[in-house]
């Protein structure tokens, strides 16, 4: 299911940026902080460009998340500019 792989995308995102995972505490894996999926305290010192992408791919909600293609086109992925060819090959009816 897409939602769940953009979860699991912000997963991985968060951990490339702070070199841990969101829902460990120093005690270990923590499953309340996994069921708040509360990002905003562990963001601060993330470009706005990160939280963003961190925040709307990382949603509670899966139908707030982002869509693939528009997490691909999102400034935290385009700013790399490693997907710049790959995205001149997408159109507006691919967002459909």
């Amino acid at each position: 299911n897409q939602s769940v792989d953009m979860f699991a995308l912000s997963l991985t995102a968060f951990q490339l940026l702070k070199g841990r995972h969101p829902f460990r505490d120093a005690d270990g894996w923590n499953p309340q902080m996994q069921k708040e999926a509360d990002w905003s305290d562990k963001l601060e010192d993330m470009s706005p460009e990160a939280k963003d992408f961190i925040l709307r791919s990382g949603a509670r909600r899966s139908v707030q998340r982002l869509h693939v293609v528009m997490a691909l086109i999102h400034p935290f992925i385009t700013r790399a500019k490693l997907l710049v060819p790959i995205m001149k090959e997408y159109r507006s009816s691919d967002l459909e």
